[in-house]
């Protein structure tokens, strides 16, 4: 804006300067020969002439001062930007309350999973919840793991949904222009990108709980510790780097999984608002009423597609991070490298890769539904919905 404001301050002088030539151009004896009249009518038409070139220079500006300020993203005035920053750790806090809840709510489910995933018995999820039924701990078997759940899903959930609304605003903000004005694919890469890289910070603050998680699931030495002493056995008998022994397996499956779930259900939830929106006025008051239907099936498709990206990777991670003890399929082979994890997923085939899919499916589509419900309830209550939202 000042390079647009100096270049009109510009042409301002260069107009006035050959409007100076101009009438300094006219000879003396000319100048006597004509009448006060015929003087003024000259100075009438230089200040026409310069007002008009000077309008028709802030013509040509201001499409680009308004394309710039329109934007929505670059903009002198603070009070925006902090308004910005604002919905952002209103959009962080909703994210962690959310991810915390419903990852707790679905511990029981995702105790069977990792059952189906380390037993050697090939078990389908009615015997696996029976076996976890016959276990000492009896019916609290099925919340095994649920404090590391709660802590470590409100540290993932803050970094990944802060991290996408914010790695959003950042790019959109260089490019100097909104979400809107971009092509489809070039939106659909930014989103990519953007829970990607908010994912890569979240699975380093959720790595070691998922650690302790699995070792709470997986060995009933480690239940006796507790959360704390699972975690503090881990970093003094392994070495404090053991907590983040799972984090390629963890990020194999987080990230996958996160960018399929923010973009399936920004893009879902986007296209079934705008339907709602686009009502007849009439039925406006039921296109609101529709609203949390509409964000509830948009988390059930995402939730379905992003827990069948991320099986592969979740049954690696299970059977690297589980019992130090185990000398089954979980052996250390699979912990040498991610060349070698791979191997592992394709030696053991595609029905394996695959085990504890239906369970797992159940909790990821039911968990994110009920997620994202949670977390436009509170953005709305925060009040950090976007104009499209």
């Amino acid at each position: 804006l000042e390079y647009d404001a100096r270049r009109l301050s510009r042409m301002s002088s260069s107009y006035f300067f050959l409007l100076t030539f101009y009438l300094g151009s006219l000879s003396p004896s000319s100048a006597i020969e004509q009448s006060r009249g015929s003087a003024a009518e000259l100075g009438a038409r230089g200040r026409l002439h310069l007002l008009s070139g000077l309008a028709g220079a802030e013509r040509r500006l201001r499409p680009r001062i308004s394309a710039r300020e329109g934007g929505g993203q670059i903009s002198a005035d603070p009070a925006r930007s902090k308004c910005t920053d604002a919905a952002i750790l209103r959009s962080t806090l909703a994210g962690a309350l959310s991810c915390s809840f419903t990852h707790t709510l679905v511990v029981p489910l995702d105790v069977i999973k990792t059952t189906m995933q380390t037993c050697d018995a090939k078990l389908g999820p009615a015997a696996a919840a029976a076996a976890v039924l016959r276990s000492p701990e009896g019916t609290k078997a099925f919340l095994n793991g649920a404090g590391a759940t709660a802590i470590g899903y409100w540290m993932q959930g803050a970094a990944k949904f802060g991290g996408y609304e914010f790695c959003k605003h950042m790019i959109f903000r260089r490019k100097g222009e909104g979400d809107a004005a971009l092509s489809r694919p070039l939106r659909l890469s930014v989103m990519i990108s953007s829970a990607a890289a908010a994912e890569m910070m979240a699975t380093f603050f959720l790595c070691p709980f998922e650690l302790a998680k699995l070792r709470l699931q997986t060995d009933s030495s480690c239940r006796a510790f507790g959360l704390a002493g699972t975690l503090l056995s881990i970093a003094r008998v392994e070495g404090p780097r053991a907590l983040w022994k799972g984090f390629g397996p963890v990020a194999m499956r987080q990230v996958p999984y996160t960018c399929c779930k923010l973009v399936v259900y920004e893009l879902a939830s986007l296209a079934m608002l705008d339907a709602l929106r686009r009502l007849p006025e009439e039925r406006a008051s039921l296109g609101a009423q529709m609203r949390p239907a509409a964000v509830v099936a948009a988390g059930l498709v995402a939730g379905a597609a992003a827990a069948v990206i991320s099986q592969p990777a979740d049954v690696l991670l299970s059977r690297l991070c589980g019992s130090g003890a185990m000398t089954s399929l979980s052996a250390c082979v699979i912990a040498q490298g991610p060349l070698d994890q791979i191997s592992y997923l394709c030696s053991i085939g595609f029905r394996e890769c695959f085990s504890g899919l239906a369970p797992r499916l159940m909790m990821i589509s039911s968990m994110t539904s009920l997620q994202f419900l949670v977390y436009d309830s509170l953005r709305q209550r925060l009040g950090c919905l976007r104009g499209s939202e």
